[in-house]
């Protein structure tokens, strides 16, 4: 059994690696049962690196509230159980911002011993992908703030690693959302030069992929598209489709946002593909969306209510405010070209709530 549950979590990693997140879901689950008969501690650190394996397949199907509960209890395991309430987050918040100062002045000294070091790196990457989900699901600042140092305070500490690099441009995001935009590309240099060679190149299709995001929410559609481009060529290159789906989900919106109609077609078209392909409920909704959008804006009226009636039929997450707002503003748009002014109204409404 022991040897058993060693190649259960190996092939659920190279699953999540290949973006076969279903069969990467089960393989964590069937190292779970194994954990269980060997009497592994269900808040070991060996059950935390499935409750993350676990998690992180569910964010890849879309399921962010299974998602969430997951990796929080990972989190909770390996680093500290994470604060509850305003108050204790902006106490936590302020606590993170003191010790990622401290940290620049000792930058690239790490204490941290070896034989830990792969524990801490799981650390890290669950932050980020809770980094993620609070995103998504509308979290307030100060919480999305948290995840992020917190998770770059532990990845400092324990030394260069692709973790640290994801980490560092989800930092780099943060602080342009919050308008630190010298900072941002600090953070998000620091993150590309730690990805041009060794293990840490690992981490570089998923950091252009973040830079691609962070451009993008300034307007900037180019280099969006730019930064988009190599992200989906290292993807290629190392092999690693765990960002597929997201990826082309993002250049179907950038090629939307250009204005440029013909190259959004066709990536909202491959982003639909990828989304089946991968099982991800959530991208197969936003690709019918953008493609609802498209045939708007060439006047094809009835193709975007097909689009947008398939995307309706699409069930997401509940805690995904994203998709949310993505369907009631692709109604609005809808409602107001077919002069239906009510509905229109009521679903603006709706996304500006």
């Amino acid at each position: 059994l022991e040897r058993a549950l060693g190649y259960l979590e190996k092939a659920g990693e190279n699953a999540l690696h290949d973006g076969s997140f279903r069969e990467a879901q089960a393989l964590y689950e069937q190292a779970r049962d194994v954990g269980q008969s060997l009497g592994i501690d269900q808040v070991s650190d060996r059950a935390a690196f499935w409750w993350k394996g676990i998690g992180t397949a569910h964010y890849f199907l879309g399921q962010m509230a299974r998602s969430r509960e997951y990796i929080e209890m990972a989190v909770g395991i390996l680093d500290r159980a994470l604060p509850t309430g305003r108050p204790s987050t902006v106490a936590r918040l302020l606590e993170a911002i003191f010790m990622q100062f401290r940290s620049q002045r000792r930058r690239n000294k790490t204490s941290c011993d070896p034989a830990v070091k792969p524990t801490y790196d799981l650390v890290v990457d669950c932050y980020k992908i809770l980094g993620q989900l609070y995103f998504l699901e509308g979290e307030p600042a100060e919480q999305l703030a948290y995840l992020s140092l917190r998770g770059l305070n532990v990845g400092e500490y324990a030394g260069s690693s692709a973790a640290l690099a994801c980490i560092l441009t989800n930092t780099s995001f943060i602080a342009s959302l919050a308008g630190l935009d010298r900072p941002a590309r600090w953070y998000a240099d620091r993150a590309r030069t730690m990805t041009e060679s060794g293990r840490e190149r690992a981490a570089a299709a998923y950091v252009w992929h973040i830079d691609a995001l962070r451009h993008a929410q300034h307007g900037d559609w180019s280099e969006a598209l730019n930064c988009n481009g190599k992200a989906h060529a290292l993807m290629a290159e190392l092999g690693d489709y765990t960002l597929a789906t997201e990826a082309a989900a993002v250049r179907s919106t950038l090629t939307l946002c250009t204005g440029d109609l013909n190259a959004a077609t066709e990536a909202a078209r491959i982003a639909r593909d990828a989304a089946q392909e991968y099982g991800n409920d959530q991208y197969l909704c936003w690709a019918l969306l953008d493609e609802s959008e498209i045939a708007l804006a060439i006047g094809n009226v009835e193709q975007a209510e097909r689009c947008l009636m398939l995307a309706l039929e699409v069930e997401t997450d509940k805690a995904d405010l994203s998709s949310t707002l993505d369907k009631q503003h692709a109604i609005a748009m809808l409602r107001l070209s077919q002069h239906r002014y009510d509905e229109a109204a009521e679903a603006a409404t709706e996304v500006c709530r």
